[in-house]
């Protein structure tokens, strides 16, 4: 009670203005997270420079997730332990850091030091983003405040290889760091003028047996997940040592009076359930920003660049979305929005599994601007829905805990299934006894189709749920929509 009203004291203070505050830390965010896409399309010339493996190229790429896996569970504990002032200012310090490592690395060794530096950043900055907004904005606000964040995180991944690949075609890959210092500066500049305290700290004790099972537990488990597509031993063998860490920590957080990460709020129901909506519409997006490439560029044999185009309307769909819906959701609630988003997803997603070396591309986009339609439907209620639930002491585990399943979620949704198209592929090869460069071709089709079908059959689980949720919704209110919050 005592944390609640030195907050709410802090938002009435004339010297906190809302409005740049969210300016930084949501241009901080979108920069952030737009890097972890950034460097995928340039991996081949980073390989062709430094004289390296695919593989060892694509630690860029999984070594960024890692470090924010590793880190994100972490971010409850800091939030409590320091101001946000000086949280957001270590943030952008860490990426601007490691921006500038990268580049001026002369080696793969500097640069892949200075990627994992821009993490540490990201993984501090992303909790921190969300629990500011929930912090500056009242309940009845919140669903606006959160489809603009959630814009920024499903948008800046999204235009990452598009922006990438157009750099690219003019300079080298330094100008990729170049493009991102002087934004990254703007946010920390703004953050130095208006960024404020809004946040008191509990002062709460560092348990470092916590900490090192977080980190082994999170680390293995989603450089497992990384790995698990490849069909090898060593994404079995990590994700199980994960697992087996994670359950440690699980158990140790429910019997610590102050755990590093409170996992009780897991037994709010709003909350589990917005966790779980949040997941699916995670994996839904992702596996498609994993799957569509490969299409596109291995069935319909397009240009790196032109993939990023075919993809570019869906990622400003999703953008454009967001804010509406959020607000949609603040007039009337998550009561038919989440049933109606996954209905928009399943369709999408439908059609996507029947694609072949046919389709269109004026086609394709639709379907995936029909996808991004419906993803904000579900990612704005939900998440939402669970961050509202919490009483406002829990809103740093809350909003630790969405982003830790947020990124978990985001390798799942990649990593699970690149393994069914791989199961379909060579299923297809050896039950068809085709061979030659058209007969490749096909079996990447219908490996990447059955993918589809699988997350087709998932997602309809949690449209029934979310049916179910509905049909007691009517029950007890009627069909009658009601505003979710009355405003005074």
């Amino acid at each position: 009670m005592v944390m609640f009203m030195s907050i709410e004291r802090h938002e009435q203070d004339k010297d906190v203005k809302k409005l740049p505050i969210m300016a930084a830390m949501l241009l901080g965010g979108f920069i952030s997270l737009l890097s972890e896409t950034l460097l995928n399309v340039a991996l081949p010339k980073f390989m062709e420079d430094f004289g390296i493996s695919a593989n060892t190229a694509g630690w860029l790429v999984t070594g960024y997730l890692l470090v924010i896996g590793i880190c994100v569970p972490i971010a409850a504990f800091l939030m409590l332990k320091f101001r946000a002032r000086l949280l957001f200012f270590a943030s952008m310090l860490f990426f601007i850091a490691g921006t500038l490592v990268c580049l001026m690395a002369q080696n793969f060794t500097l640069l892949l030091s200075g990627r994992l530096v821009q993490a540490v950043g990201t993984a501090i900055l992303m909790p921190l983003m969300l629990n500011v907004v929930l912090l500056l904005n009242p309940p009845e606000k919140r669903g606006a405040a959160n489809g603009i964040v959630i814009l920024v995180i499903m948008l800046a991944p999204a235009v990452g290889p598009t922006i990438s690949g157009f750099i690219l075609m003019h300079f080298s890959w330094r100008a990729l760091f170049f493009f991102t210092l002087p934004l990254s500066l703007a946010a920390l500049l703004i953050g130095v003028i208006f960024m404020r305290d809004i946040t008191r700290t509990t002062g709460p004790r560092i348990d470092l047996l916590s900490m090192l099972l977080s980190t082994a537990g999170f680390g293995l488990f989603i450089y497992g997940l990384s790995y698990i597509g490849h069909l090898n031993v060593t994404g079995e063998l990590c994700l199980a040592a994960g697992a087996v860490f994670l359950a440690v920590f699980i158990v140790r957080q429910l019997r610590l009076k102050s755990p590093m990460l409170d996992l009780r709020v897991f037994k709010i129901p709003r909350f589990a359930i917005g966790i779980i909506y949040t997941s699916m519409a995670m994996i839904s997006l992702f596996s498609n920003l994993m799957m569509m490439p490969i299409f596109l560029q291995k069935v319909l044999m397009l240009t790196t660049f032109a993939t990023g185009l075919v993809m570019m309307p869906g990622g400003f769909m999703n953008g454009l979305m967001a804010p509406v819906t959020g607000k949609i959701y603040d007039r009337f609630g998550s009561k038919y929005l989440l049933p109606a988003g996954f209905m928009i997803i399943l369709f999408a997603i439908y059609r996507l599994s029947f694609l072949d070396e046919t389709a269109s591309k004026p086609f394709i986009i639709g379907l995936l601007c029909l996808l991004n339609f419906g993803v904000p439907f579900v990612m704005t209620s939900a998440q939402t829905d669970a961050l509202n639930s919490l009483p406002v002491q829990s809103y740093p585990h809350g909003t630790a805990i969405l982003n830790t399943v947020q990124q978990i979620s985001a390798a799942l949704g990649s990593s699970f299934f690149v393994t069914i198209m791989t199961i379909g592929q060579t299923g297809y090869l050896e039950h068809s006894g085709k061979t030659g460069p058209g007969a490749a071709a096909e079996a990447l089709n219908y490996g990447i189709n059955l993918s589809y079908k699988v997350g087709f059959l998932l997602l309809g689980a949690a449209f029934a749920v979310s049916a179910v949720q509905l049909v007691f919704r009517i029950k007890k209110d009627g069909f009658k929509i009601k505003p979710y919050v009355k405003k005074s």
